[in-house]
């Protein structure tokens, strides 16, 4: 999803490379979870998965880039 954002803009460090990877399976996480979360489709229930994931997103990357440390 991701693959294509700063080649775009000239090329990524290793440290934006991995942090992409990790924002691709952040997003990805996050989609399989709205999709799986409800069939209602109710605007406000939407809207609040949405901003869910939106406050959300940057702290699941983290947590994935953590885990993916070599120890």
């Amino acid at each position: 999803m991701l693959d294509n954002y700063l080649r775009s803009a000239g090329g990524a460090t290793s440290a934006e490379k991995k942090r992409i990877i990790a924002l691709d399976a952040a997003l990805e996480l996050a989609k399989a979870a709205l999709g799986a979360s409800s069939a209602n489709t109710n605007s406000t229930r939407v809207a609040d998965s949405l901003n869910g994931v939106a406050n959300n997103i940057e702290a699941l990357a983290d947590a994935i880039q953590e885990a993916a440390k070599v120890k």
